[in-house]
């Protein structure tokens, strides 16, 4: 039962997603929490299952854009201008558009979603996936800290019990869809003061983190120690931190290949020395 994420590597330490299960990806900005998120709902859509987004941080063209360079290996500095884009690349693109076009995918990017805007929203996808012969099987939140606590209302002041309800209630939404829903959340800033030696977060990190961690099936932290030692022997690796697992051990550390210039994770192989995208 479940779904792979799309990484066998994870899947071995982490286990299937199951329905009704919440995961949640934390990461400071720029570490690859979305483009994870979007491994996993590639991994979905190639299991036979449907998929939702919803994107309070992207807009849904340019959220398209980033997972069609993903899957074409097409550097994302010359999609930005793409003057510079040769014939293969247009021919990979296109056939990246074309993937997605026919893949049971959904965006949604309503600004600062409210609860229960998600969660009719997220009714209405499985209803119609169904009616396209598929069983909606993850739902992507993207990221919890944007979202609003309650519909009319502005972020409280009290926004650590604002985050606790919210992270209840995509437990209970979970539930009640009978889907796996993973929840991108932000690391708290505190990371980067921290010595040069230690950059590696937390699951005290987490942004208003006792809710988030006490709902929470699964928490994944990223790291790349790239990011803080540029020229490191680890470039082009990305640590998943599995910080949390409600029925597995906790503390275990994942490494897979992430290559930023087309924002792609792939397990690691013997063979693989190239931090590039394929051809």
């Amino acid at each position: 039962s479940g779904l792979s994420t799309g990484l066998v590597s994870l899947d071995l330490r982490l286990g299937r997603l199951e329905p009704g299960g919440v995961t949640v990806i934390g990461a400071r900005p720029s570490m690859g929490k979305t483009a994870l998120a979007r491994k996993f709902l590639s991994g979905v859509s190639g299991q036979g299952r449907a998929g939702a987004m919803f994107s309070m941080e992207t807009k849904e063209k340019k959220l398209v854009q980033q997972w069609a360079h993903t899957l074409a290996g097409v550097d994302k500095d010359k999609v930005r201008t793409p003057a510079g884009l040769t014939q293969r690349d247009w021919v990979d693109l296109t056939a990246a558009f074309q993937q997605l076009h026919g893949s049971p995918l959904w965006i949604d990017d309503t600004p600062h979603i409210t609860l229960s805007q998600l969660r009719g929203k997220a009714r209405r996808l499985k209803t119609e996936a169904r009616r396209k012969g598929v069983e909606l099987g993850l739902v992507v939140v993207d990221y919890l800290q944007l979202m609003n606590g309650a519909d009319g209302a502005t972020q409280s002041s009290n926004r650590e019990q604002e985050v606790a309800k919210l992270s209840r209630g995509i437990k209970v939404l979970a539930g009640e869809l009978d889907v796996h829903v993973v929840l991108l959340s932000q690391i708290n800033s505190g990371v980067e003061s921290r010595s040069v030696q230690n950059k590696r977060p937390t699951i005290s990190d987490l942004r208003e983190s006792g809710a988030i961690e006490a709902d929470a099936d699964n928490v994944l932290l990223l790291y790349r120690d790239e990011y803080y030692h540029p020229g490191t022997k680890e470039e082009g690796i990305c640590e998943i931190i599995i910080a949390k697992q409600r029925d597995g051990k906790r503390g275990v550390t994942v490494k897979v290949r992430f290559t930023d210039w087309c924002t792609r994770f792939e397990d690691l192989t013997y063979e693989d020395r190239d931090p590039r995208c394929p051809d």
